[in-house]
């Protein structure tokens, strides 16, 4: 609902960023001989317009002159040069058959990804831990405990849990998370309470989580629902994966990974 609202104003309102702009150059003309001026005037125009919505990135689009790949902390949206107008929705190139939002989505998560605050999240290392995973879960989310059993049978794998509490679903997630968090040993109490049904351990009421982090990342991954998987190709998974579409992935990754080493030789 949040983010249908959001948009929606976005839209309703996206033709009077341009209001102030002037002269007889088209914005395709304008967009063709100096890009850098039309993304300042993107990213100027959606400041003005929107303070609390975090731009990421303005992108000129090979190929589609006159329009623009927009990345807020939100969705991918496609503005035009005078900032007047928005699009919303999938850009699909047609010979190609390629999903570009698709594809500038999982790329900017994948590079999000280098730079996630692991020391934020709860890390289990199975095996050798050569392959990464990371979770976003919240503890009353009974498809989180689901996911959890899919986890268990893996092996080789670095987990990265990040708790994401949503108190609109589950009111006493955050306390939960915070309790958990606490602990002097959160990976066995994380684990005890979601995988063994172990008592929630007793809160610190000294400790502080980094509630704050949660839920940024929260909003720079685009995590709408519990659990979410991604994978450090950029692949977004939300749902309880079972055990074996894990590993499909893992060896996706692994087979398209030793792709472009061959390339590169």
């Amino acid at each position: 609902m949040k983010r249908a609202t959001r948009f929606a104003l976005f839209a309703g309102v996206a033709a009077l960023l341009g209001a102030c702009q002037s002269g007889s150059t088209t914005p395709q003309a304008t967009a063709a001989s100096n890009p850098e001026k039309s993304i300042e005037n993107i990213k100027t125009a959606l400041h003005k317009n929107f303070p609390t919505m975090e731009v990421q990135s303005v992108t000129a689009i090979e190929g589609f002159p006159g329009i623009f790949e927009v990345q807020t902390d939100e969705d991918t949206v496609y503005m035009d040069p005078s900032a007047k107008y928005v699009l919303i929705g999938q850009l699909l190139d047609i010979k190609s058959r390629t999903n570009l939002t698709e594809k500038a989505q999982q790329k900017q998560i994948e590079q999000a990804m280098k730079k996630l605050p692991y020391e934020s999240a709860i890390k289990e290392v199975r095996g050798n831990g050569k392959r990464t995973l990371i979770l976003f879960s919240d503890p009353d989310c009974p498809f989180c405990r689901k996911v959890e059993q899919s986890i268990q049978g893996l092996d080789n794998v670095t987990v990265y849990t990040f708790l994401t509490p949503l108190p609109e679903l589950h009111p006493d997630s955050p306390r939960k998370s915070r309790a958990i968090w606490c602990a002097e040993d959160r990976l066995k109490a994380w684990n005890g309470y979601m995988r063994q049904n172990d008592p929630l351990p007793t809160l610190n009421p000294l400790c502080k989580a980094p509630e704050e982090v949660w839920s940024k990342l929260q909003k720079k991954f685009k995590v709408r629902a519990t659990p979410t998987l991604l994978f450090m190709n950029g692949k977004v998974v939300p749902g309880a994966l079972e055990k074996e579409g894990i590993e499909k992935i893992f060896e996706d990754l692994e087979t398209k990974t030793k792709e472009k080493k061959a390339d590169a030789k």
